[in-house]
């Protein structure tokens, strides 16, 4: 009994984890970079295809969003 629970836990874990996407940002995007402020910016990145990947104002808290294409790239402006 206890070895089926285990194996049913196992195997929700490796499911869950495993849908984790991960994004890729360009090397000029980076922690604690500098923006000027009320300017248009471009932000891009690479991530599993057709994911969604969203990007939060730190100062308004605002929330943009992107769908990667077909070869994983997305871009917000």
């Amino acid at each position: 009994m206890i070895r089926r629970i285990f194996c049913a836990l196992a195997l929700f874990m490796a499911v869950v984890f495993g849908l984790e996407g991960k994004v890729r940002l360009p090397a000029i995007i980076s922690d604690n970079m500098v923006l000027q402020q009320k300017s248009d910016v471009k932000i891009w990145g690479w991530a599993d295809a057709g994911a969604e990947v969203s990007v939060t104002e730190s100062w308004s808290g605002k929330v943009y969003s992107a769908n990667a294409d077909e070869q994983g790239r997305w871009s917000l402006y």
